[in-house]
């Protein structure tokens, strides 16, 4: 909240989109989904009318939202207009991350199948531009489908390749793994 306040009194409305989605995920994250709601929607708003240069990141990010609340028609709505901007932007991160969140999204709706080829094409994308952070949280996706398929051998597999290479740096992976194992 202090940073977004200096940035309202600077008026640097490009830097201030960043700040009130970065304050939008904060909320997110704790539970607050009513005021995170509206900070991540008035940021993909006013990034849409700046013409920022991560408009699909910050829609992105409302996605979530949607996600966690089972809105899944929004969240592919969201997804679709994020996708069209990384298009425009030729930014393959991007495009990693909105295949991420279509991946969960599907996974949500017991989509296996659709999910798992989205997942896989990502995990392909990522192995193109050298990405391991959302590579890790694929192979999440992949493992919690598994496990929703009663293949414990084979997500067993996945966490532990998981394990090998990520987990003693990224908590998040270190927790999602324990508690994929723990379904």
């Amino acid at each position: 909240k202090k940073a977004f306040a200096i940035f309202e009194k600077c008026d640097d409305e490009y830097h201030k989109v960043n700040t009130e989605s970065a304050l939008g995920l904060n909320l997110l994250f704790k539970g607050d989904w009513k005021k995170a709601e509206s900070y991540l929607n008035q940021s993909a708003e006013k990034a849409l009318d700046l013409n920022h240069h991560q408009i699909a990141l910050f829609i992105c990010n409302a996605a979530q939202l949607q996600l966690l609340q089972g809105d899944f028609a929004e969240v592919e709505n969201l997804l679709i207009q994020a996708n069209t901007f990384a298009d425009e932007s030729k930014k393959d991160w991007i495009k990693i991350q909105i295949s991420y969140y279509w991946s969960l999204c599907l996974l949500a709706q017991k989509r296996s199948s659709v999910a798992v080829k989205k997942a896989e094409e990502t995990i392909e994308r990522c192995k193109k531009i050298n990405e391991t952070r959302f590579k890790s949280l694929i192979l999440l996706v992949l493992a919690d489908n598994c496990i929703q398929q009663n293949q414990v051998f084979e997500a067993e597999g996945l966490l532990q390749q998981l394990e090998e290479k990520e987990a003693s740096e990224n908590f998040y992976i270190k927790g999602s793994i324990a508690t994929l194992r723990g379904l």
